[in-house]
């Protein structure tokens, strides 16, 4: 299984590392942007907190900056950094003195590496992997497992292009430290479901 997922992990940067020049037809444009995403959030695996009954993702929300630059006529390589901001609610029972909800914020610094593979009126499907590190968590509730290591995501949609501009319209989603930094038995993984819309320049 582990082997299965680094394959999928990695299948961009050995993509990137072996494709050939862009072809003649392609007008070779980098890119530059920035990005939000919003959705929901949702830990999947168990708590190993004492007391946690349940922990329910709810809110989600990501600013980042973007690069993109073209490798062969379809697809493009997109990198940069993102920080994101995951709230979770974790329902803490010790009997018979405290039954109550503890609110988390869990915030991240992330790298992603995505191949975006388009098809005719500038759709696309976008898949890579992300490398996540999770920010201090000092005055306030640190229940959550870390999110530090690598993840994947998926998505597809459309790029509206306007002149230089272009609007990518992406719903997408993620899964945070599907190999972590740290390995931890029974660890909780993030899952995330959104919207991304990024606002693109090309540089050339």
């Amino acid at each position: 299984m582990k082997k299965s997922v680094l394959l999928i992990l990695f299948a961009p940067l050995y993509v990137v590392t072996y494709s050939q020049d862009p072809g003649k037809n392609l007008k070779a444009e980098n890119v530059i942007g920035i990005y939000s995403d919003i959705g929901i959030c949702q830990p999947l695996g168990h708590n190993r907190h004492g007391g946690i009954v349940s922990s329910n993702g709810k809110e989600a929300f990501s600013l980042g900056l973007k690069y993109l630059k073209p490798i062969s006529q379809k697809l493009k390589l997109e990198t940069g950094i993102c920080y994101s901001k995951h709230t979770i609610v974790n329902h803490l029972v010790l009997e018979p003195d405290l039954n109550d909800n503890l609110t988390e914020s869990l915030r991240t610094i992330s790298i992603p590496v995505l191949l975006k593979r388009y098809y005719p009126k500038n759709y696309f499907i976008s898949l890579g992997t992300m490398i996540d590190f999770t920010l201090s968590r000092a005055g306030g509730w640190a229940i959550t497992d870390p999110q530090s290591g690598l993840g994947l995501i998926l998505g597809a949609w459309k790029e509206i292009l306007i002149d230089k501009f272009s609007i990518d319209i992406e719903p997408n989603l993620a899964i945070h430290s599907l190999t972590p930094s740290h390995n931890l038995k029974n660890r909780q993984r993030l899952f995330f479901l959104g919207l991304n819309i990024g606002l693109d320049l090309k540089i050339d």
